[in-house]
């Protein structure tokens, strides 16, 4: 009798499983929790806050996603820091307003972050002047100096070149850019220059402001 048990049980495995690799994350917490509920299991599957606890840092280890963005640690920081995760999606004017950017190879490391799914897939440098306009925080001055800033970064560590036109994020810039967020960057911010009437070189300047601080930075 159990073997035909054993068999039942792994086909509904399987069926499930076929089922549920169509949909996305939430879909399939809503369906789950649907059949637990159907069959009256859900008071019985409820753990105690300890394992709730546990099962929540197993699940971000292994990047699943079992509990709904609202049932996970918000992860804010106590220093007026954002949070990290895929769950709330960053924008980039919060950063910037907030201050947690010290230089611009960290506005752009930022969105890189962003870009890669935080840490998780490959992004490329198009996709990172597309997130500036999507942001608004593009400028031209921005674009200009996008190859001196990633270079700085690559320097670091903190991307890595997959193709001649895919980058991913390090497991190094993956750690800075929580850094960042949290409000935890012991960057030293430059100090704007004054403020002068609009020129023709206006532009340059600009850029040759972030080249300087990708040396410095």
């Amino acid at each position: 009798m159990r073997q035909f048990e054993d068999d039942y049980e792994t086909e509904a495995i399987e069926k499930c499983s076929r089922a549920l690799s169509r949909l996305d994350d939430r879909a399939k917490i809503r369906v789950i929790r649907y059949m637990l509920d159907k069959y009256g299991l859900l008071a019985a599957t409820e753990p105690h806050k300890q394992e709730v606890a546990s099962t929540i840092i197993h699940n971000q280890q292994n990047n699943l996603v079992l509990a709904e963005p609202n049932e996970l640690p918000n992860g804010v920081n106590s220093n007026s820091g954002l949070l990290s995760g895929s769950f709330q999606p960053i924008q980039m004017k919060d950063v910037l307003i907030k201050g947690l950017t010290k230089s611009e190879p960290e506005v752009i490391l930022i969105v890189c972050y962003i870009n890669s799914n935080y840490g998780k897939d490959s992004f490329t440098r198009q996709s990172i002047l597309d997130t500036l306009r999507e942001h608004k925080v593009y400028s031209d001055s921005r674009r200009k100096a996008l190859t001196v800033t990633l270079n700085s970064l690559t320097k670091k560590l903190y991307i890595s070149s997959l193709t001649d036109d895919e980058l991913m994020i390090t497991e190094l810039g993956t750690e800075f850019s929580n850094t960042i967020l949290s409000g935890n960057s012991t960057t030293k911010k430059r100090k704007p220059r004054i403020k002068k009437p609009k020129t023709s070189n206006q532009e340059t300047t600009e850029v040759q402001d972030i080249e300087q601080e990708n040396d410095e930075d």
